[in-house]
């Protein structure tokens, strides 16, 4: 019940120790943490075989997202979540919050959102503005870049006359750098990953509950976190803003999810998708971090 009963360093004999369900945590240095829930029952011996992962926890602010497989898209929505089809992900970590301008300013050394405030998500980010951002905060860390951006090489899929940059950008999944997730892992997330509840909604099937959306939300974003999160303990991926993705819909166009503190319940659902030009940045957009190790 979340109340700690025990804890040890090497071996150590317990003598009695209570039946019932306990939640094991187990740590190690150079080992990320692992969990489990183990059942202890009266004269029996009970045995938990533990396998270590090599590796770091993640930060406070992302939470692990164990890989799976599940079906992507609705058969009863818009044209773009059709058909219904099995896509696996393998394991990542994803920021329990969208990025929140403080967090935007410490990299950049810039804010340009229209709506300021420390704790509320950047937005007015262009898809390129994000691909920067990813890459100057994996530096900053020490980490390896995910994104390998040519500046002179331009893009040919991207014919949008108002987009200046049309940059060539190419990305390294195996590496341990910062980037957005894809559309799969995106909405793998958003459903609560192996513990989806199938909500219709990132955390339940009330948005007044999850999100902020036109309903509820007064005009502009509003703070990070101050809903209630999904299975994962992910918050607003329901509304507040929309959030940029990896992959394109057609032509250069990124698919962007999530809904907006000015969309309509039907935008804020799990399975809905769109897409715009990447060069662009909008009052409703923003972004959110992964990391595949």
């Amino acid at each position: 019940d979340g109340v700690e009963k025990y804890r040890w360093k090497g071996l150590k004999i317990f003598n009695p120790i209570a039946e019932g369900t306990y939640d094991l945590t187990a740590k190690s240095t150079g080992y990320k943490t692992y969990t489990d829930s183990i059942v202890i029952k009266g004269n029996l011996t009970t045995i938990e075989d533990i396998q270590m992962v090599e590796g770091n926890d993640p930060p406070d602010w992302m939470v692990f997202v164990e890989g799976g497989t599940f079906m992507m898209g609705r058969n009863d929505g818009g044209k773009n979540e059709k058909p219904v089809h099995e896509v696996t992900v393998g394991s990542f970590v994803i920021g329990k919050y969208e990025v929140t301008q403080t967090l935007w300013e410490s990299v950049m050394g810039s804010n340009p959102s229209g709506e300021k405030g420390s704790n509320k998500p950047v937005e007015n980010v262009s898809w390129y503005d994000v691909v920067e951002f990813c890459n100057k905060m994996s530096e900053k860390e020490g980490l390896t870049s995910a994104y390998k951006m040519d500046k002179k090489r331009k893009d040919p899929n991207n014919s949008d006359k108002k987009d200046t940059k049309k940059w060539l950008v190419t990305c390294d999944f195996n590496s341990n750098g910062y980037r957005i997730p894809t559309e799969a892992e995106w909405e793998y997330a958003a459903k609560g990953g192996n513990k989806s509840k199938e909500y219709n909604y990132s955390g339940g099937n009330d948005l007044n509950e999850v999100g902020w959306y036109w309903g509820n939300s007064e005009i502009g974003c509003n703070k990070v976190g101050t809903k209630q999160p999904n299975e994962l303990g992910i918050y607003d991926m329901s509304g507040n803003l929309m959030e940029w993705c990896w992959d394109f819909i057609s032509g250069s166009n990124h698919v962007v999810r999530g809904g907006s503190w000015n969309a309509t319940e039907g935008l804020c659902r799990v399975a809905y998708r769109c897409s715009f030009a990447p060069g662009l940045g909008y009052s409703w957009l923003g972004l959110r971090l992964v990391r595949s190790k």
